[in-house]
């Protein structure tokens, strides 16, 4: 893969994972903007590898310990409690699926930037 393909792909992951938590803090009835969501994305994604690369190895545990982190994240970007951090994570992944899913019948591949498992 080309470096021009690298940064095609790490952008179209960032604007996906960006309008993936977007929606899911929309309907979590979070009115923040596409700016929060997209810094959500940014630490989101730097947090889940730093405490992947050290707990991640961890069979069960290690993936339930970074999945809590990033909704800390997700909490404190957002300013909400755990529960609402949850809405917008469950539902920040299922918008993330459904847009590599539709960007997939274009031929582009990614994954959501900032959205584990997507």
């Amino acid at each position: 893969m080309s470096l021009i393909d690298s940064v095609f792909h790490l952008v179209i992951g960032f604007v996906t994972g960006t309008v993936g938590i977007f929606l899911g803090a929309q309907y979590a009835g979070v009115g923040a903007g596409l700016e929060t969501a997209a810094m959500t994305a940014v630490i989101g994604a730097v947090v889940w590898a730093v405490v992947g690369l050290f707990a991640g190895w961890i069979p069960l545990l290690g993936s339930l310990v970074t999945f809590v982190v990033w909704l800390l994240v997700v909490s404190q970007t957002y300013n909400v409690g755990f529960g609402t951090a949850f809405r917008i994570a469950v539902f920040a992944w299922i918008a993330s699926f459904f847009v590599t899913k539709l960007e997939s019948l274009f031929g582009i591949r990614s994954k959501a930037f900032g959205v584990p498992g997507a």
